[in-house]
């Protein structure tokens, strides 16, 4: 898993919190379809390109791989935190 990226121009922005994502993750575990669904665009647009790289275990019904949808939530904390 690709851990997502704190954008420069977000840290120096002060942005921070959470991003919500829709994704279909395709019969060989990889995501396609990547919708933001909620968040500042400049952490969303991190987070998805994160999300590009991961990969999940193919889902199966009765033995046969199976396309799902899923909600991705990432957190960016706020950069005092850091």
């Amino acid at each position: 898993m690709v851990e997502p990226q704190y954008p420069a121009d977000a840290r120096r922005r002060g942005i921070w919190g959470k991003t919500t994502i829709e994704a279909v993750i395709d019969k060989t575990g990889k995501p396609k379809n990547i919708k933001i669904i909620q968040g500042d665009s400049i952490l969303a647009g991190s987070a998805v390109n994160a999300i590009k790289k991961w990969r999940w275990k193919p889902f199966k019904l009765n033995g046969v791989a199976v396309e799902v949808e899923t909600t991705i939530f990432v957190n960016f904390d706020h950069p005092n935190d850091f």
